[in-house]
């Protein structure tokens, strides 16, 4: 007898089709790349949100109202628990939504602009691109503009197969995120005073002194938060929205033994990182 069966293993390196839980979501591998695997969430999250405000598809999904709403701390806290496994994507981001390339390859319209992705396999069963939000399958966002279009953005219907929508109504959003392999580069959440803050920003301040109890390695990303002197409570200040790589990790000589000084520079994509949950 043949059956299929579903059991919880711990693993080192994800596999296409091997399922995780996020929050009270789920989320499916679709691709494994260099520097880890993709996932995509398997339901909608459970507010749908417009792509823009306006109804306008200029600037695209980088310059969306919806990418904002990505890197808002309500939604990435919803990733809290795979956070510290989780590396940016291409664009600088911790999440962004499916490219039509990935979910209808070579069916995608002509009316879909381009984007030079390559169909995931799971996506060729067209129950595999369907999405529920709350229980109700309906229509969700995909990254393109439409062509034919100064309004329209390219969409997944409620069985599977590609629409598009004005880009100020509302649709549902199913997130992707990119998990780092075992091993490689992780993100690293550390407080850190204004007045050193604003330095960094300045350009003037480009290492940090830390005692080496998270393993810091070359590769590896760092998000500050601001907090005050005295009661340590967090504050607002722009280097809470950045994104920094390291560059090296220096110990030895000079400096105090379990203390490493770290080499910093914002992340080479040049954009703002996601505001990401930070834990202390």
């Amino acid at each position: 007898m043949i059956v299929m069966r579903r059991v919880k293993i711990e693993v080192n390196r994800p596999k296409i089709g091997d399922r995780i839980q996020v929050g009270h979501y789920t989320a499916t591998c679709q691709e494994i790349t260099p520097k880890g695997a993709i996932f995509l969430l398997d339901q909608y999250l459970d507010k749908a949100y417009p792509m823009n405000l306006n109804n306008t598809n200029k600037g695209g999904y980088a310059e969306s109202n919806l990418r904002e709403k990505l890197k808002s701390k309500k939604i990435l806290d919803i990733f809290k628990g795979v956070r510290d496994h989780m590396i940016p994507l291409d664009d600088g981001d911790l999440l962004r939504i499916p490219f039509a390339g990935e979910m209808f390859g070579d069916k995608m319209p002509e009316w879909c602009e381009p984007d030079g992705h390559k169909q995931w396999p799971l996506m060729q069963d067209r129950r595999n691109r369907l999405a529920s939000r709350c229980g109700v399958y309906e229509w969700g966002w995909i990254n393109n503009k439409s062509k034919s279009s100064s309004t329209n953005f390219c969409s997944v219907d409620y069985i599977g197969f590609a629409g598009n929508w004005n880009a100020s109504d509302v649709l549902g959003v199913r997130p992707v995120f990119l998990i780092a392999e075992e091993g490689k580069a992780k993100i690293h959440q550390l407080k850190i005073l204004d007045c050193f803050a604003d330095e960094i920003i300045a350009g003037n301040k480009m290492f940090e002194l830390r005692k080496n109890d998270r393993d810091y390695q070359k590769g590896d990303y760092i998000c500050f938060t601001v907090i005050s002197d005295e009661s340590e409570r967090e504050i607002k200040h722009a280097i809470n929205t950045r994104l920094y790589e390291i560059t090296c990790v220096l110990s030895g000589w000079g400096l105090m033994d379990g203390y490493v000084a770290l080499g910093i520079r914002e992340a080479g994509w040049g954009r703002k990182r996601n505001a990401i949950d930070r834990e202390d």
